[in-house]
Order: structure tokens, then sequence, then C-alpha cells
């Protein structure tokens, strides 16, 4: 799951000014902590600045301790960074850096681009500086520290090589439905999650859809059920986020039986924020978290413990916006997960105790939300903003195998099925929410797509 709130930055070309920072943007005489100051091309910076005092105060919402920790992170993160200013335009009322930088990430490459020394136009901020009656004595041109950071550490997509399956879309749902996860029963039949409605439905093979579940509770304005897995005796596990009558978040694991019969088996702790899941093969639920980590719960105990903690399953050190662990599936003993904000897929391995492996990268510049995993270990990866459906081979190869020009339009989902003895990826698709697109076109639905093709 994505949400509305992500995606803001990361892009080509990126503004400075967003909300969470807007009170270190105003007009002061002396530059914020956060404010790397730009003012002539040539200019080379290495490493991340010192503060140079909170004159307005650190960006809300943190505390001036918050910030300097956020700091600390960031140089730990970025040893080497350098960012060199190449050019400084103004067109309209925009002030347009174009720079050039270099580095790692946490010991990677920086994953924003393909490779270091890549070129990135900036939007740039200027800050006066104005003498007692208001004349204006210095303006300089700077750029937010955190927001260009995040811009050049944000995973972007493979865009090539491109093999494209042609896509069908076989079911049109109502303007405004959030499709979020798919689920696939024997009969041909998906299960699908609305987000905002607190309703799980089914979408027949004749096109027919039937409300099965509502969420009993259930608070308008929150996601209500986020993420489905069925297991092979017809049991359906969904995380959950709502809203108690107090109005705090809540998130939780339920249980639907074949009756459609429902039942809370958790309430997670307040920290987490549970997305994508996975049967563990022995009877207990793997759970992907948006900040950092896994959880596995017992049902038969109805307990939750964190199951891993790999920093490679955490966002990025105090500038990442986007989930953590998003997407997970398993095949045999291996687990497979997309880190949306670090753009990877990763694997780890059930060890015979059922305690989480050590994990591994099987492939970076995958900015995945949900996915499919055939039984080789080929992945088949939806990207959300991205439009894109990648394939991920076992041996990390990313091709991408469906864009926008084969009806895709905000894909979050996927699943593998057969039909008449032909296999299928369906995708499950917003209508292209994050990119406010407004094409007759791309309306929510599903989208199939014939496996044998990409062979």
């Amino acid at each position: 799951m994505m949400r509305s709130a992500f995606w803001t930055i990361g892009c080509a070309v990126a503004t400075a000014a967003t909300a969470q920072f807007a009170a270190a943007q105003t007009a002061q005489s002396s530059v914020n902590a956060d404010v790397l100051p730009t003012t002539t091309a040539g200019t080379v910076i290495e490493g991340i600045p010192r503060p140079f005092g909170l004159a307005g105060g650190p960006p809300r919402p943190f505390s001036g301790a918050d910030y300097a920790a956020g700091l600390a992170m960031l140089r730990r993160s970025l040893p080497d960074l350098r960012i060199t200013i190449l050019s400084r335009d103004t067109i309209g009322s925009r002030t347009v850096l174009r720079l050039q930088f270099s580095g790692r990430f946490s010991g990677a490459p920086l994953l924003g681009y393909k490779a270091n020394g890549a070129l990135v136009e900036f939007d740039a901020i200027d800050i006066i500086d104005r003498e007692a009656g208001g004349k204006i004595a210095k303006v300089t041109t700077s750029t937010n520290l955190f927001a260009l950071l995040r811009a050049i550490t944000t995973a972007m997509p493979v865009r090539e090589p491109v093999r494209p399956l042609e896509g069908k879309t076989v079911y049109r749902a109502r303007p405004g439905d959030f499709i979020e996860s798919l689920a696939a029963e024997p009969d041909g039949s998906l299960l699908m999650t609305l987000l905002y409605t607190g309703t799980i439905m089914r979408l027949s093979p004749d096109g027919k859809t039937q409300l099965i579940a509502r969420l009993p509770g259930y608070r308008p304005g929150s996601p209500g059920f986020i993420c489905l897995v069925r297991e092979k005796d017809g049991t359906v596990y969904a995380t959950v986020q709502n809203h108690d009558p107090a109005g705090q978040p809540v998130s939780q694991l339920w249980r639907m039986n074949l009756n459609g019969e429902l039942e809370e088996i958790v309430t997670f702790p307040p920290e987490a924020q549970p997305n994508g899941l996975t049967s563990d093969g022995r009877g207990g639920i793997i759970v992907g978290d948006n900040v950092a980590g896994l959880w596995h719960v017992d049902p038969a105990k109805r307990s939750v413990a964190r199951w891993s903690l790999d920093p490679l399953l955490s966002r990025r050190d105090y500038i990442g916006t986007l989930p953590a662990a998003n997407g997970v599936q398993r095949i045999g003993d291996l687990v497979y997960v997309t880190n949306s904000d670090c753009g990877l897929l990763l694997r780890l391995p059930i060890a015979k105790n059922g305690s989480a492996g050590v994990p591994t990268v099987v492939a970076t510049s995958v900015p995945g939300d949900d996915f499919a995993l055939d039984i080789d270990g080929t992945a088949y990866v939806t990207t959300h903003p991205h439009d894109s459906v990648i394939q991920v081979a076992p041996d990390g190869t990313s091709t991408v195998i469906a864009t926008a020009a084969q009806a895709l339009a905000g894909p979050t989902s996927a699943v593998i099925m057969k039909d008449r003895g032909v296999r299928y990826l369906y995708v499950a698709n917003d209508g292209g929410i994050f990119a406010n697109r407004a094409r007759s076109d791309q309306t929510p639905g599903i989208t199939r797509y014939r496996l044998e093709a990409a062979q």
C-alpha cells in the first residue's frame, strides 16, 4: 500500500518547498540547518554541512534534538556525498538549479538515478535578508537539504529492457474505488480489498461482484482492510488499519472463514504499520511494516512479535517517506519482500526453528508495491505510481512487461491464475490516483496478461 502522502518528491524535477519543511522556508536573516547555500554555479558541497544555527527553529514536526539526530544519521548514511552546482536559471517565478551528484547511500550507490554523476534539476528558493524598514539587503538562492537528499536517494524503477505483454481489462470498478489487494480462489474468482470502505469484494469469472465482508466497527476515513492472503483451506487473513471509538489509530490482523465470518486475531503494537502479508507455511502469518521490519503472528496463540528488524527492511534514515516492507510473498522456506522506500526486492529464508534468516538483495531499482510470485521464484512487481509491472527473474534480471500503454493505471497488486490451462497475471489498478489524471480509460479495475508470451 502506498498512500497519497508518499511520492511527493523523487522524480527528475523535484520541488524543494514541501509542506513538512515549510517552517524552514520563510524569509529570515540567517540560514536554517536544513538549507544548503547554493549562490553560484561551480559550488561543490562535500558531505552534509554542519548546522548553521536554528534561527527559525527546526522544521515541524521535529524537535531540536530530533533534528540534530537526523542530521547525524544522514552523515553516517551519506559519508562521501558530493554535490556540484552546475547552473542557476530563472524560469518564470522559479529558480532552477542543475546539480550533479555522486556518492553512496548506506554503503550502496545512490539509488535515485542509474549512475553516479547523473544530472538533476531542482527547484530552489530565495531566502531574503531585509534591513530595517523592509529594504532587501541580500538574496541567497538555496535549496532544502532534506528534500534534495530525499530526491537523489529515492529509487526510480528500471525503464528497460521493455518486452510488453498485451493487456486486457477484465473488470472496471467505479470511479474512486481503490483496489489495494488481490487474492486468487480455486474457481477463478478474485478477492479484493477496497481501501477506505472497510470491505472485501469477490469478483467472479463472469465479471460479477459480491460483497463478502464488511469490517465490524469500521470508522469512515480509515484505510480498513488493506492486504489479503488466502490459505489452502480457504481461510483468509487481512491486515487492517482502523480507528477506535476514541479516534485513535489501531492496526490489526483479522481472519475470515469460508462462511464469510470475521474475527479479530491480534492488535499490533502502536508503533506498527502493517501492510502486506503471507503465510509462513507453519500456521503463522508474516506481516510487513511500512516503517521497519517484519512481524510474525501466531493465530493459534493470538500473539504478535517482531520477526525481523534487518536494516534492509527499513526506510531510509530520517528522510524515508515510502513504505519499507510493503509486499510480502513466500515460496517454500523463502520469503520475498519489496522495500518500496529503497527500491529493493529482497529474499530471506525461514530457519528450521521458524525464525527469520538474513535478507539478501534480489534486485535494485524496483520500487515495488505488492507483487505476484511464480513457482520458480520469478516476481511480477507492481510499481503503483510509476505505472509499470517489472518481471524480476530469480537471478535478479529485470524486464518491464507492462506500462500505461498496456492498460496500467496505478498498479497496486498482482496474482497468477490459470484459465483453461493458460497462465495469466491479473493486476489491480487504482485508476491512476497518484498521477491525478483524468483520462477516461484510466478507471480502477483489473487487467489480465498472458504470461506464456513472456517466456
